[in-house]
């Protein structure tokens, strides 16, 4: 596995969208990637969106799984996306 910290997401080498998910884990293979964003609670709507946006921008870029996860500090919680 390779981790990357707070990069951020270019599509055809241009920043689309200002975002950057904590941590971007990647398989050996280049087909697998897990978005991991840790946020204080309570959960919200907006944080869904903005996982949701990574996942969508990962896929653009061609791979094949796109796994979201959203960590909760303090209450441990973890969502799914």
């Amino acid at each position: 596995l390779s981790v990357e910290t707070e990069r951020e997401i270019l599509v055809g080498g241009v920043q689309l969208r200002p975002y950057k998910p904590d941590r971007v884990v990647l398989d050996r293979t280049g087909r697998h990637v897990t978005l991991l964003d840790f946020r204080l609670p309570p959960p919200r709507e907006v944080h869904r969106q903005s996982m949701r946006s990574y996942a969508t921008l990962f896929e653009q870029l061609g791979y094949e799984k796109v796994t979201g996860l959203i960590y909760y500090l303090q209450t441990g919680e973890i969502v799914l996306i």
